[in-house]
């Protein structure tokens, strides 16, 4: 019997010879096309095939059969004015080269048909010098284009106004600035003093100067209003203000900041204002933290402090640190800043003037703040010089100086100043003149006037605020009978504002294109905000309209602000306002309160896994007793179907069981067109994760309607919102499933475009996408692409997540299991992933995830 032909072998060398005939083909095509298309126009090229002696010349070939039929034809179909290089091969490309566009065969041969003697590189170096320049030019852009892409990373200074009118202190801003613009061992300076003495006027001073004058990046960060929160957190503060755009909901604060910290590519100066509390605090180690900075950062961090407490011993245990500290102004710059403040008579003699200035500024004991108040009072009263003085040593104390002077400056306020200034000390951080005004009860732009002139408040940009120790004094005085009901209705109107201000702006999170608008709100007014959420759940508001509007849209503003704050005071919130709910008497408010407890408590886990099943039960019980109130109250009743829905899918694994529940909330909101009022996807996306699964055809195309579904909601309500991301997300997770590699890539794209216009992208929740989008790339074998991205993400889930995280475990596999396969050349560093996560998953009892065993059988192959 005959045998076969031999089997062919595919080798490297005969694959990549045939990747060359391709390329020669495919590219020496498209190259040859491209010279012809620029000798001759496409749009000439009928006139030029006609008539002409170009013509003559292809008959001539076509007689000689240089041209075949085929190829005459390409020349000349039917319609002449259709013909097109593009239907052209390469051969026949290369004869219209020769023949009709005036190309001259190489000198040496003067012909095309015989290749050049091997002395001839007249040509090849001709390409060379060509190609050498444009490698130049190309050095050149690229260098540029770093430098540009520096640039964007680099981040930028962010500092208050620089204050005008400033006297004294010019050499101690220039110790500061000497400490901190060399190359020198020291970590940071520590500015100290007393009381209103100056400490932040020099800090702003040489932030500036060493920004302008010394390129360097400074960053200020106030702790003026931080500790006596309960959200209380350096560390919080500080990475708001190193990384304007990271996510606030954040709990381990201390953990993104020092990914941060590692990644930094600039020095900065990072200036620490009022530290004092944190610094006393022998519960926080506040130096440890500063060393901690230090450490991951490279030493790229120094530090500018600012505090009362002179104890800089403390610091110099474990850093190299200069001390600055500040004394009273010398007396003729007491005296040019009371100057500033005071509108001398035209008759007073200026010798005289002089002496009753250097007076005053004794009694004043030469402090900064005091003698900014006093100006004022001498303008604006009815005091003489000597009135003034006689007045402040009357009433001497052991801080003469700056507490006889706020007394005083406070007591000659008329009676409507003064109750807007007790107003105003409500804030607990700045504030616009909107909030202002809403506070005071009427409009106050004549007393924010006055009280500025009277330097009791200060104005940065469109914000005011009190300084420290007058909001203290102002505080403590509005406690006295006569002031105490003011400062209780201040305190009433704060909280009514804010959360008509959290109501207004939880509207705009769900509205199309305005959700970054509404967070971006949040992040200004953050401290102000969190301090009425932290009265929510203290359960210290009274009674008011804006309160009933948060408990009765609940759901809606609780989407908002879970997406604002850390879980714990979104947590202690909703408690607040299941109180509230309880007490107003709404029972499906009070249902809707529980079942985002529940689901809360579930998602983040509690100590106390009675008191979270406790939610779920109450509120079916609830639901089950009043079925009366939820046939009338249709919104409420969607949303516990559907909270219902996803309790029976997820916690239950009765997902046909829940699918009725599911499609009867879509149908109440159908049949009653309440339209956006609640987010319709989130239960299309339910009802298609529980079809998914299935196996027959009919369930695979209700869960694709589904997805398509509720990403045209979202698209349509929400524009570019997280949750139109999540729904590319989702759907692309489909078609992942299902093997459209295509369509799936679409829909990751998409959601990953999204949430970086939302600044969201190295965000936690943006590491599932990256991991399925990573699993897509593989799979439609773009591995570079697939590295790249499973890279990114395991680098989101490092700098976001602290410690052990299923996220981490799952992304991890993935990545460690790609560079096995297709990059053996990385085999050390798959082999460190590998070995981390083994660690891991075993530590967090995920038993058997995931790909868990080809892992295990890559990483154990050497045993």
């Amino acid at each position: 019997m005959a045998s076969g032909p031999a089997p062919i072998v595919s080798t490297r060398e005969n694959t990549n010879y045939a990747r060359l005939c391709r390329l020669l083909i495919d590219v020496g095509s498209a190259v040859l096309r491209d010279t012809f298309n620029g000798i001759h126009p496409p749009a000439n090229l009928p006139a030029i095939l006609s008539g002409t002696p170009e013509e003559s010349t292809l008959k001539s070939l076509k007689k000689k059969k240089v041209l075949n039929a085929t190829q005459w034809g390409e020349l000349y179909p039917a319609t002449l004015s259709t013909v097109s290089s593009s239907n052209f091969d390469i051969t026949l490309l290369m004869i219209l080269l020769r023949n009709i566009c005036g190309l001259s065969p190489p000198s040496s041969t003067g012909s095309w048909d015989m290749l050049p003697p091997a002395s001839d590189n007249e040509m090849m170096k001709s390409h060379q010098d060509n190609t050498n320049k444009k490698l130049e030019e190309l050095k050149g852009m690229m260098r540029q284009k770093d430098k540009q892409e520096m640039e964007k990373k680099k981040p930028s200074s962010e500092l208050p106004e620089e204050p005008s009118n400033i006297y004294g202190h010019s050499m101690e801003v220039d110790m500061v600035v000497d400490a901190l613009s060399g190359s020198g061992p020291s970590s940071g300076v520590l500015v100290s003093g007393i009381a209103g003495i100056g400490k932040t006027t020099v800090a702003i001073q040489a932030g500036h100067k060493l920004k302008d004058k010394y390129e360097r990046i400074v960053k200020f960060c106030s702790l003026r209003d931080v500790y006596e929160s309960e959200m209380g957190d350096e560390w919080r503060e500080i990475l708001n203000v190193c990384v304007p755009g990271h996510q606030q909901t954040n709990e381990k604060p201390r953990h993104v900041l020092l990914s941060w910290c590692r990644c930094l590519e600039y020095d900065i100066i990072l200036i620490l204002d009022n530290a004092e509390d944190y610094m006393e605090d022998l519960t926080r180690d506040f130096i440890s933290m500063l060393r901690e900075l230090k450490t991951c950062s490279k030493s790229k961090i120094k530090f500018l402090i600012t505090s009362r407490s002179s104890s800089i011993d403390r610091i110099r245990l474990r850093l190299t640190f200069d001390h600055v500290p500040l004394e009273p102004l010398e007396i003729q710059d007491s005296v040019e800043v009371l100057k500033v403040g005071v509108e001398l008579a035209s008759d007073i003699p200026s010798e005289q003037a002089n002496s009753s200035l250097v007076k005053l500024a004794q009694v004043c004991e030469n402090i900064p703040l005091a003698l900014r108040l006093a100006g004022p009072l001498l303008s604006e009263s009815e005091y003489t010089f000597e009135e003034l003085v006689d007045e402040l040593v009357k009433n001497a104390t052991e801080t003469l100086g700056l507490e006889g002077i706020m007394e005083m400056a406070f007591e000659k306020l008329d009676e409507t100043s003064k109750n807007a200034l007790v107003c105003l000390s409500v804030f607990v951080h700045s504030f616009d003149k909107r909030a202002a005004e809403a506070v005071f009860g009427g409009k106050c732009a004549k007393h924010l006037t006055k009280l500025k002139q009277r330097c009791l408040i200060q104005k940065q940009d469109d914000r005011y605020l009190l300084h420290l120790l007058i909001r203290s004094f102002v505080r403590e005085r509005g406690k006295r009978d006569d002031l105490a009901g003011t400062l209780a209705g201040g305190q009433q109107r704060f909280v009514e504002h804010f959360l008509l201000l959290l109501s207004h702006n939880s509207s705009k999170f769900w509205g199309n294109g305005t959700c970054k608008e509404s967070l971006d709100f949040c992040n200004k007014e953050r401290i102000n905000l969190e301090s009425t959420l932290e009265k929510v759940c203290e359960k210290k508001i009274g009674e008011c309209r804006e309160l009933k509007d948060i408990v009765k849209n609940c759901q809606q503003v609780a989407s908002y602000i879970e997406y604002s704050v850390p879980f714990k005071l979104y947590y202690g919130f909703l408690r607040g306002l299941l109180h509230f709910s309880q007490k107003q008497g709404k029972v499906a408010n009070q249902v809707e309160i529980l079942l985002l407890l529940y689901h809360e408590s579930r998602k983040h886990g509690t100590n106390n896994e009675e008191e979270s099943r406790g939610y779920i039960s109450q509120a079916i019980s609830m639901y089950n007793s009043n079925s009366e109130l939820f046939k009338q109250e249709h919104l409420s009743r969607v949303i516990y179907l559907s909270h219902y829905g996803r309790y029976l899918s997820q916690d239950l694994d009765q997902r046909e069981e829940a699918q009725p529940f599911l499609r009867e909330a879509v149908e109440i909101l159908e049949e009653n067109k309440l339209g956006a009022s609640f987010d319709k996807a989130r239960i299309l996306t339910q009802i298609g994760h529980n079809e998914k699964f299935k196996t027959d055809e009919k369930s695979n195309e209700e869960a694709c309607k589904c997805y398509e579904e509720a990403l045209s909601f979202r698209l349509e309500h929400y524009g570019e919102h997280f949750w139109t991301a999540f729904a590319h997300k989702d759907f692309a997770d489909f078609y992942l499933y299902k093997g459209d590699l295509e369509n799936a890539k679409g829909h990751y794209h998409e959601a990953i475009r999204i949430l970086e216009f939302m600044g969201a992208v190295d965000q936690k929740e943006s590491i599932p996408v990256l991991k399925n989008f990573g699993i897509c790339l593989q799979k439609s074998n773009n591995f570079e692409e697939s590295r790249r991205i499973f890279k990114k993400g395991c680098g989101v889930a490092d700098s976001t997540i602290e410690g052990n995280h299923k996220w981490k475990v799952w992304i991890k596999t993935c990545f460690a299991l790609l560079l096995y396969e297709e990059f053996p050349e990385e085999l050390a560093a798959a082999d460190k992933i590998s070995e981390d996560v083994l660690k891991m998953g075993k530590e967090l009892n995920l038993g058997n995830w995931h790909k868990k065993g080809e892992l295990e059988k890559r990483f154990h192959r050497k045993v």
